[in-house]
């Protein structure tokens, strides 16, 4: 479900395909969708995809109080701890993406790992290990190496065409 802000403030259903927001109201709507018991609700802050400006908790505890789904929260995840705030919501999991890949002022990607001792208190409560929505975060992590390989591998081509150009020159030479 994409919730994003009318130009009052309020949440409304954001439609992607029709690019414009619902006239349903959202509350009621995640209710019906609760009551068929889906295996969990994919709650997405369409105004803070991308934003790291952080999830409305308020918005998040009234929808949590009003459904008995499992509930997983996307868009403007903006700190490692945050996951740890979200986790104490008892929610099913959270998405995020740009914590962990973003461009520099140079345009260059840099990869954002979580610190062991944060990962620990993501992963593990009063000893017991819970399980969380790790997948989402281990395909992310594998994507990041997909592209390294694929960077890397142009490198090389490109290398390997400028050793046969300047070959080309020596021998016409």
């Amino acid at each position: 479900i994409n919730l994003k802000k009318n130009i009052f403030g309020n949440y409304k259903i954001f439609d992607h395909r029709k690019k414009k927001l619902l006239k349903i109201d959202y509350a009621d709507y995640i209710k019906k969708i609760d009551q068929i018991k889906p295996g969990e609700i994919l709650l997405t802050l369409v105004d803070n995809e991308g934003t790291k400006l952080g999830f409305d908790f308020e918005l998040i505890n009234n929808l949590k109080k009003a459904i008995n789904s499992n509930l997983v929260i996307n868009g403007g995840l903006k700190s490692f701890s945050e996951i740890l705030e979200i986790k104490k919501l008892n929610l099913s999991g959270v998405a995020g993406s740009r914590i962990f890949s973003f461009k520099d002022s140079l345009e260059s990607i840099l990869i954002s790992y979580i610190d062991t001792e944060t990962k620990k208190n993501i992963y593990v409560i009063q000893g017991d290990t819970n399980r969380v929505h790790l997948n989402s975060f281990l395909l992310h992590q594998q994507l990041i190496h997909q592209k390294k390989e694929s960077l890397y591998s142009k490198y090389i081509n490109i290398t390997l065409s400028m050793l046969l150009i300047c070959q080309m020159l020596i021998l016409s030479s």
